[in-house]
């Protein structure tokens, strides 16, 4: 008997007479004649045509619905196809609808009575009031997102556990990086109806701007918010005030605390990273310190003992902790460890590594290894890709960047391009790519017309100098050149005529799409009612459309509105997107005709400029200002550029609403003639900029006697040498790991569910072809969101991201994987986890697929995209309890089958090895291969046994391996009475009251009791680091705890070998358990002698010590028992009770 399968997965019998039904509905829809002879003939061909999509006597209800379309057409009603899918996407809606509708009760209900895993998800929100609020508009906003924006195929992979959608609960963007530079030199404010604080002048009232900066950052998005350069930019403020040591850690000390505070941020404090540079950076150090807003009379360079203090008194309140002994969970620090990083044995450098003995605080960016540097965070600016108008082999014009046409012409140089020069097409008759190793800086030109042109260096450039053509290099030219501009448009081609030009420039101008993709709409001004009537008539005559024109008195306007999809085919083959913001002049408009491109300037002007003004086009849409200066060149057409930064605009009549936005500005040039085949252009400025991020340019010969060609925006050069931004390079997200580089950040993440791909495919290529739609369907989402939070800044949603960054153009869009590992045990063909080759072997070949991916969708999108290490703090417990659920024989990382986890990332399994060299050298070949978000945590079982222990291993890491970030992470305990405790101590050893465990859960450290069951099930099965037993196995011995000696330490300690007393503890001066450990012994009234384990090295390594304090009781000379912790301490006091 034939089964169905439906939506909800459950099982009815098949009915041959629901089709019927079904089929004779549709007819009757649309007034269709019919007889039961007819629908039971349609019927049973469907019936037949389910052939093969039967299995196992079972078919989907889609599979049924499928085939009925599908007969329908076949058997020639159209008509009532059309009519049933439109029936079959309204019900579908309706069920999705169904399935999204929010169950309040049950979500007020499972918060209050932590019956939700989800209470928490998050460790940094505890169970609260505030997190009752964030519980219940977070599911509110997830319903919307993935109801109302995400399309069925992307909402389904989420709920189906194949992708993750992190941060649905919230309508923002992910992460973001924030320039500490420009918060000293504008203030905080400037948003309409918030107050405005001027730029600050003493370092107190910057560190209060920075919390209610970061704070108020927090609400607009739903990550870290990062400031670089945290110690460079407050020193001047130091030195300006000639501030104390103690009046500098006030202030510090206001900013920790203040950052750390929930209550004033939604019931969570700002996730806050901050990077420092510990000396000042090359790229600042020159620059005049900025205090107060205003340029100061001394220099960055100047501020170094400013620096030390800013640095000296953030570590000391790190240290010390809260008034209860806790560790401070924000900022997150991240120091860079560069190839001049001084490890000499300053008081800065032992506090640092103290602080990161004890609380594992900082992240450590390895550039020692890097192809990174540190200023990164502050040169993230993106160039623009240089593209070529050209015609091919087939005469076909079209627009492209330089980098795919070398790439296309070295893979077949049979090819043939033809390159713009004045309105022809010349031959190319070589292309190739030129490393750029050489050189540090390109050129950009600025222009007089506003535009600029970007140039490498070396590059011969065509000036005017002295009324005289002339070659010189693109370093030399001078503010008194000028440039050529061709004179010439081009001709090649007869597709288009003027008329039709016009229309397409009417809709660039003032049209939209709607009534699914049916229905071409205007807006005309309503004193142009000529223009109306060319419009009807050419879409009446053309397309045979129906057009209706509509007067809107209120609006000023005529709404003319061209039914029909022949019209709708006409204008997207040449403009795509239908919002003003968004519009874009497709390639394919540069293969038209002379007067079709005249027609498309004219029309435009027509509706949205002003001739008389002078004006073309005021939009706020950029890329399209872009397009159209490349585009009317080639008819003639030139532009004055203009950005206007101050804009301000409101609705109200009171002004609330006023908001600030960037406009762009075509005015109608009038360039200057110099001949009959040029125009010329003045030179206002000549800079040399960074050059770091290019790494190779691209060179071609065209056959001409001069050697010349034409750029898009019309600008006469040589062919050698043009920049790439190589839209297949994925660049490197800077910043710390949660934290980003300046002005840049990730508008979102997505998680693909690596284990489930590999349990339900057969074979590698099978899942590589599941990888790639689940990549597309992520990297979609990305795209729909950024969209959407695009137009939410524009329309101030996020006010002051909108006053403070005003883009998320150099945004990521973020795509991770989580539980790589257990996707290799999975896999059929593997069956293997990480710690074996052949499945690192599988991994680099997965992560270079990626890789490649997000390359195919930076070109296909125009965004930034990246690969990165997801942090799945509650991803890897919701993907595999999912799996679980659907797959009772999926392997996940979890013993325990009932808190089913994954391991994160491409990470090792939790309880693989305690050799810490032996997991960085498989994790070493691994890491390499993300562009952001990876991190190698040292997980260690508690504090190191001393600050130079800290520092040598900091060191070998970095000396050694190429990872970009990594921690050490030591577990600690806090007693609310008696403060910090090493270790994992669930029990406070001196008064006995329950304690605060804390370990690092993902990127940032939180009490293991506030973890969701999938990561205290890790946490339980991590297996943690020795450092003691560790063997670094690239280039030296085993790591002992050694101390980083000076010169000046020469005593000999052989004296120590005999001790006075039978009981001896080493200990550490900065240690709390053993200061507790002291006090314990002191009043039990026994005596013990006292070795520093820090300074008497030899002895610590004799005696094997491990950890401090440790007591060892001698027996006799040779024997003796050790007591390695406060608690095992207090053991033996009460024993000799």
């Amino acid at each position: 008997m034939l089964s169905v399968k439906k939506r909800d997965g459950s099982i009815d019998e098949f009915n041959l007479r629901k089709i019927e039904s079904t089929i004779k509905k549709a007819f009757i829809s649309v007034n269709r004649v019919y007889t039961d002879d007819i629908i039971e003939l349609i019927s049973l061909r469907v019936m037949a045509n389910l052939g093969e999509k039967i299995k196992d006597n079972t078919i989907s209800v889609a599979d049924i619905q499928d085939t009925v379309e599908i007969t329908l057409i076949q058997a020639n009603y159209t008509d009532v196809a059309k009519d049933y899918i439109l029936y079959r996407k309204n019900r579908d809606n309706i069920l999705r609808a169904q399935e999204t509708v929010l169950d309040y009760k049950n979500t007020v209900d499972n918060y209050l009575n932590i019956n939700d895993w989800r209470v928490k998800e998050n460790s940094t929100v505890t169970y609260s009031v505030g997190g009752l609020i964030l519980s219940n508009s977070g599911a509110i906003t997830a319903n919307y997102w993935l109801s109302e924006v995400y399309d069925k195929e992307i909402g389904d992979a989420h709920r189906n556990c194949d992708i993750h959608i992190h941060d649905l609960s919230m309508l923002t963007g992910y992460c973001a990086g924030w320039s500490l530079k420009q918060l000293i030199q504008e203030g905080l404010g400037g948003v309409p109806g918030k107050i405005t604080s001027s730029p600050a002048s003493h370092l107190s009232t910057l560190c209060n701007q920075m919390t209610n900066f970061l704070g108020i950052m927090q609400n607009e998005w739903a990550g870290a918010q990062a400031f670089s350069s945290f110690d460079t930019y407050l020193a001047p403020f130091v030195k300006k005030d000639n501030l104390t040591y103690k009046e500098v850690k006030q202030c510090i000390q206001s900013f920790v605390y203040g950052v750390n505070t929930p209550s004033r941020w939604g019931t969570q404090a700002p996730f806050t990273n901050i990077t420092l540079d510990w000396t000042v950076p090359n790229d600042l150090s020159e620059l005049p310190a900025i205090v107060g807003g205003v340029e100061q009379d001394f220099k960055y360079k100047d501020c170094q003992k400013e620096m030390d203090m800013v640095n000296k008194a953030f570590i000391e309140i790190m240290i010390e902790g809260d008034a209860n002994g806790r560790g401070f969970q924000y900022p997150i620090p991240t120091y860079s460890i560069t190839r001049d990083f001084d490890w000499s044995e300053t008081e800065n450098n032992r506090l640092l590594f103290e602080m990161t003995a004890k609380y594992g605080t900082p992240y450590f960016s390895n550039y020692i290894n890097s192809d990174m540097e540190p200023s990164d965070v502050r040169s993230m600016a993106i160039l623009g890709t240089q593209n070529l108008i050209y015609k091919d082999k087939f005469g076909r014009i079209s627009k492209n960047e330089v980098r795919h046409l070398v790439n296309n012409w070295i893979k077949d140089p049979s090819r043939k391009y033809q390159i713009l020069m004045n309105g022809k097409f010349v031959d190319v008759i070589d292309m190739f790519k030129v490393p750029y190793e050489n050189y540090d800086k390109y050129v950009k030109i600025q222009l007089d017309n506003g535009q600029s042109q970007s140039f490498s260096y070396d590059h011969k450039c065509v000036v005017v100098r002295d009324n005289k053509i002339i070659d010189c290099l693109a370093q030399d030219v001078k503010t008194t050149d000028k440039l050529l501009l061709a004179r010439h448009g081009y001709n090649e081609s007869s597709i288009g005529t003027y008329e039709s030009g016009k229309i397409i420039g009417y809709y660039l101008a003032e049209g939209w799409i709607t009534h699914n993709n049916v229905e071409v709409n205007f807006a005309i001004n309503d004193k142009r009612k000529d223009i109306c009537e060319e419009i009807k008539a050419f879409f009446e005559k053309n397309f045979a459309s129906r057009v209706s024109v509509i007067l809107d008195v209120d609006k000023h306007c005529h709404k003319v509105k061209v039914f029909g999809a022949g019209a709708v085919m006409f204008v997207k083959q040449f403009i795509s997107n239908d919002k003003a913001i968004e519009k874009r002049i497709e390639c394919r408009t540069y293969d038209t005709s002379f007067e079709f491109r005249k027609g498309i300037y004219d029309g435009y002007l027509a509706t949205d400029g002003s001739e008389k003004c002078k004006i073309f086009a005021h939009t706020t849409n950029k890329k399209l200002c872009e397009d159209m200066i490349a585009l009317f060149a080639t008819i003639g057409k030139y532009f004055e550029y203009q950005i206007d930064e101050k804009n301000t605009r409101y609705f109200k009549a009171d002004k609330s609403d006023l908001e600030h936005f960037t406009s762009y500005k075509l005015k109608i040039g009038d360039p200057q003639i110099y001949n009959d085949d040029y125009y010329i252009v003045g030179v206002s400025n000549v800079e040399l900029l960074d050059a770091r991020n290019i790494d190779t340019v691209y060179n071609f010969t065209v056959n001409t006697p001069e050697h010349i060609y034409e750029l898009p925006n019309g600008i006469i050069t040589h062919q050698c040498c043009r920049l790439r931004l190589d839209l297949r390079e994925l660049r490197k997200k800077s910043g710390g790991f949660f934290g980003s580089g300046e002005s840049t950040g990730s508008v979102g993440v997505v998680t693909i569910n690596m284990p489930k791909l590999a349990y339900l495919s057969n074979n590698e290529d099978e899942f590589f072809d599941k990888l790639e739609r689940m990549m597309n369907i992520a990297a979609r989402s990305l795209k729909i969101k950024r969209n959407v939070i695009t137009r939410l800044l524009d329309a101030g949603l996020y006010p002051y991201t909108k006053r403070y960054l005003g883009t998320f153009n150099n945004h990521f869009s973020t795509i991770g994987l989580v539980g790589m590992n257990e996707c290799c045990l999975n896999a059929k063909w593997l069956r293997k986890d990480l710690t074996n080759k052949e499945a690192q072997d599988f991994t680099k070949k997965t992560l270079n697929f990626m890789r490649n991916k997000l390359s195919d969708y930076q070109e296909q999108y125009g965004d930034l995209y990246n690969l990165e290490a997801t942090p799945a703090e509650s991803t890897s417990y919701r993907l595999a309890k999912h799996d679980k659920k659907d797959f009772p024989d999926i392997i996940t990382a979890s013993g325990n089958d009932k808190v089913p986890y994954y391991t994160n990332s491409s990470h090792l399994p939790v309880g693989y090895t305690d050799d810490i060299f032996s997991a960085l050298d498989i994790q070493d070949e691994l890491q390499t291969l993300y562009t952001s978000g990876t991190v190698f945590h040292a997980f260690l079982g508690q504090k190191m046994p001393s600050w130079q222990a800290t520092a040598n291993l900091v060191r070998k890491i970095a000396e050694n391996y190429k990872l970009p970030y990594y921690t050490i992470s030591p577990t600690y305990s806090v007693c609310a009475k008696h403060g910090y405790i090493t270790g994992e101590v669930y029990t406070c050893p001196v008064c006995g009251e329950k304690t605060e465990v804390y370990s690092r859960i993902t990127g940032y450290y939180r009490p293991v009791q506030n973890w969701n069951d999938g990561k205290a099930e890790e946490f339980r099965e991590r297996k943690v680091y020795d450092v003691n037993t560790s063997v670094l196995k690239k280039k030296e011995e085993a790591i002992s705890n050694g101390k980083i000696r000076c010169s000046c330490e020469e005593e000999n300690e052989a004296e120590f070998n005999k001790f006075d007393e039978k009981l001896v503890l080493f200990a550490t001066k900065t240690c709390p358990n053993c200061k507790m450990s002291k006090m314990m012994l002191d009043k039990a009234g026994i005596k013990y002698q006292v070795i520093d384990a820090e300074e008497k090295v030899d002895l610590t390594k004799q005696y094997h010590i491990k950890k401090a304090p440790t007591l060892l009781v001698f027996k006799d000379n040779e024997n003796y028992d050790v007591y390695d912790n406060a608690s095992e301490v207090k053991r033996y006091i009460e024993s000799r009770k």
